[in-house]
Formats: structure tokens, sequence, C-alpha cells
């Protein structure tokens, strides 16, 4: 597997501010607003929580945390949630699954193992079962992702994506409020749809220390892929739903980001990956996999993307890593990783 990563080596390039501000016009004309003024105040604030130890999947535990109300109704997020033994505060992270996802214990335990404290929630009103699997509605669900943005002609705060950025954002206030959680170092991390998730959050939740978007990124009606498929929309309806395109908000955003994808993904052309990071990387790396298969455990284990763990250990640990993949090809990225 030989993965590349590239760092900017003139971190105010004319190209990179010309990038900059294109994107910033042209995003702009959908919405005036800015997303960080809609969202509900009440997504900064710790949840209460509803533990469901029935559920709990050996030392990771099962719950549901209180989420913003839809269509009038009160609402939960199904999470599972792992705490490493630790004497002293650790960093955490928050999990974004894709579609067709569910809370993935298994990626807690992932985390966990590796020092972190890690939450991973259901977005789309689904609880698991006793095994850890299978995807239920509850009493408290919310609502379900409509195709690509669907329902984007509804009241803003009645749209999945509304209510999944904020599910993800209480599950940083939730984390960031744990005494076993070190709340200057929380990072996230997304899987496809997850990815586009991510990688949004990270542009309006400046709590987050770092971002790993995999395959899901910004500039999604550029996409030579699934996202770039207009199917029979009209221009008025597509320009509305770039309201919830990720280069929105992460474009005049600073967090430190990695972005992952393989280079002939299906969903998100290697295009939209390398525009993303075009206008993040002052602040940004990018690591390409030739090859890499699209799902959730390509995207979460660590032999397949070593990266993702050297990134995040390297921001949220200060650690100056060295991580060997099967080929002996190698690329520095300053003094973040070696690859």
């Amino acid at each position: 597997m030989n993965v590349l990563i590239y760092k900017t080596l003139n971190l105010k390039s004319i190209l990179g501010m010309i990038l900059f501000l294109f994107s910033t016009v042209s995003l702009g004309q959908n919405h005036e607003a800015p997303l960080t003024k809609l969202l509900d105040a009440q997504v900064f604030k710790v949840p209460k929580l509803y533990w469901k130890p029935e559920l709990d999947q050996g030392e990771i535990k099962a719950l549901f945390y209180e989420t913003l109300d839809f269509k009038g109704k009160p609402t939960r997020a199904f999470a599972y949630l792992g705490i490493p033994k630790s004497d002293k505060p650790l960093p955490a992270m928050v999990l974004v699954h894709g579609g067709g996802g569910r809370a993935f214990y298994e990626w807690v335990k992932i985390w966990n193992d590796k020092g972190y404290v890690a939450i991973a929630m259901s977005l789309e009103g689904h609880v698991s079962d006793e095994k850890g699997e299978g995807k239920y509605l509850h009493e408290y669900s919310g609502p379900q992702r409509v195709g690509r943005f669907d329902d984007i002609e509804a009241p803003l705060k009645e749209q999945w994506m509304y209510q999944a950025v904020s599910d993800i954002i209480v599950a940083n206030s939730l984390l960031a409020d744990m005494p076993e959680v070190d709340a200057s170092r929380i990072g996230i991390t997304g899987i496809s749809w997850g990815g586009i998730l991510s990688s949004l959050v990270s542009g309006v939740d400046t709590r987050l220390q770092c971002a790993i978007p995999v395959y899901g990124a910004g500039f999604l009606y550029e996409s030579k892929g699934y996202f770039g498929d207009k199917g029979d929309n009209s221009t008025d309806v597509i320009e509305k739903k770039k309201f919830w395109d990720p280069a929105r908000q992460f474009s005049k955003g600073n967090v430190p980001t990695l972005w992952v994808n393989g280079d002939s993904d299906a969903h998100f052309s290697l295009n939209i990956t390398s525009h993303s990071f075009d206008v993040t990387k002052d602040h940004a790396f990018m690591s390409i996999h030739p090859s890499m298969k699209h799902g959730h455990p390509s995207g979460w284990k660590p032999e397949e993307v070593p990266e993702i763990y050297a990134f995040a250990d390297h921001i949220l640990k200060g650690k100056i890593g060295r991580v060997r993949t099967h080929h002996t090809t190698t690329f520095r990225a300053k003094k973040c990783c070696e690859i």
C-alpha cells in the first residue's frame, strides 16, 4: 500500500488565496446567513444522558443522549462510548458513520486501544441490538437521511443535515464535559457521508482540534462520481442543495485536517478531495491510497490507513511518530508522521 501525503510549502501562496476567495464567493451566493448563526445554542451545552447497560459491548458503554427536538418531538441519539483506564484526562475522538452505517462499537474500541476516549453515534434515529448489530428505530428517533439533501425544501431545522450536524456537535459537548477527557484535545473523523459531515463540522465547531474526513469532502457537485450526478434536479434546487456543501464551512476554518481518499473512489472522486485540500492547505494534509476500497472497515483499519492514527497522535498527543506500511516508499509531511 503506497500512501502519498502532501503538505503545502508556501502557506500564503497566491494560488491558495485565489482558490479560497473563489470558493467563498461562489458558495456564499446560496444562503447569506452562516450556519454558525443558524444552529441552536443548545448544541454547545451538555446533554442529558440515558445509559443502556443491557446494550453494552464489553467495556464499551451504550447510551442515549438528548438532541434537538424534531417537528416538536423530543429526540435522542443512540451511541457507544468507550473510556480507557487512565489516571489523567485523555484525548478523545468523535466518530461519524457513513451512509447505511450505525453507531459502531468496533470503531470505538480501535480508538480506545490507542489511548483515546471515543464516541460513535447513530445519526439516523437507530439503536442496535444486544449484540451491537442491526438498526432499529426507537420512540425517540429523529429524522433519517433523505437521498442527497432531498429534503432541502423542508424548514431548515427539519432537514436531516441540520439534525445530524447538531447531533455531532452535541456529542462533542458531551465529551468535553467528561472528567476523563481533556477538552482541549478532541478531534473528529468520519467515513463517506461521515466525511461530508465531519469536514463540515470542522468549519463550525471551533472546539475541535483536528479533523480526518475519509472519502467525503467538499465541492460535492464537482465530483466525477455519485455526487456529481445531479439527476433530474433543476438548477434552482441544485443551488439550494449547495447550502450543505461542506466547503461553505471548512473553507473559512483553521482546524488541522487530514484528507483521506482512494485514487479511484466511485462516490467521491479525487478532484474534490484535491480542491478541498487546496482551500485548507495552510493547515491540512492529504493522503491518497491507490485502489482503496470504499467502506467503513477500509476507512478505519489501522493496518490500511495508519496515517489517520499517526495524524491524531501528532495533533492530540504531540507525537512525532513513525508508521510503516507494507511498502517501503515513504513521504514526509513536515514532522507529522513518516509513512
